[in-house]
């Protein structure tokens, strides 16, 4: 549920929070009148609180929590967790968290890859590359990170020679057979097809004729992929939108029809591919 502070922290909560979380959606009013909660005591009922599903009641203690500290980043980006997961899901909503809990604490890594998959989600690559790129700058080791920048690039920018070096750099993973077809997919807009047959080479040796097999149509049709950097990546056929939709819910729950109009990313078509 939370992949930010959430799921990176261990909480040590005292004998009277962890039974107030396991009756958490009792009154909230009798809850504060029975102890003096401190601002990280609501911020850990808030993430309980959103793990069991009680999404209102976790708003409440992470507004609480900023009531005691309105600088407190982390309760903003449990608010931006909420609003990105629960029933009122609200990508606005949750940018607008997410973006101030990392202005209030710019070395906040969970906050800045939260608010960079909610940009994605929203469409807004810019934002979601700076967020990303940012959050690398703070912590380098973070494969997953530098994979989903990767897939901004790529997808989201068109722009292969900053996404090249990502999905090159990650290609000893265990799940790397994507990998290798998103670095095939950059050498075929730079032109170097040679290292396409390595990267169909890469795919076939992990049985994955699948994506093996649409890089190798794309070679012998001696396609190349029309980009314009800045922009969505173009795509061709029903079924590589299909596939490329299925890419991007992987990482920003985007959405893209057949139509090519989405609430998410823009498709944009340029000759047969």
């Amino acid at each position: 549920m939370f992949s930010n502070p959430v799921s990176s922290k261990k909480f040590c909560l005292s004998t009277f929070i962890f039974l107030a979380i396991l009756v958490v959606h009792s009154s909230f009013s009798s809850l504060c009148a029975a102890a003096s909660l401190t601002k990280e005591n609501f911020y850990q009922m808030g993430v309980m609180a959103t793990r069991d599903g009680a999404y209102e009641q976790a708003i409440e203690f992470f507004k609480k929590a900023i009531e005691l500290d309105p600088r407190f980043s982390a309760a903003y980006n449990g608010l931006g967790v909420v609003f990105e997961s629960g029933p009122m899901a609200d990508t606005r909503e949750s940018i607008r968290y997410f973006r101030l809990a990392a202005d209030i604490d710019p070395q906040s890594v969970d906050a800045l890859n939260n608010l960079g998959r909610a940009c994605y989600s929203s469409g807004d690559f810019s934002q979601a590359a700076q967020a990303l790129s940012r959050s690398l700058a703070l912590k380098t080791s973070q494969p997953d990170i530098e994979v989903s920048l990767a897939w901004v690039y790529l997808l989201g920018q068109s722009n292969a020679d900053e996404a090249l070096p990502f999905f090159e750099k990650n290609l000893n993973r265990d799940d790397n057979a994507m990998l290798h077809y998103g670095a095939g997919l950059c050498y075929m807009i730079l032109n170097q097809r040679f290292k396409v047959m390595d990267a169909i080479t890469a795919l076939r040796s992990r049985k994955r004729e699948d994506l093996a097999v649409r890089l190798e149509d794309l070679l012998k049709q001696r396609v190349k992929i029309v980009s314009e950097k800045g922009r969505p990546l173009v795509t061709g056929t029903e079924q590589e939108r299909s596939f490329f939709a299925d890419q991007i819910n992987a990482f920003g729950q985007s959405r893209v029809d057949a139509d090519s109009k989405s609430e998410g990313i823009q498709v944009r078509l340029r000759g047969a591919l």
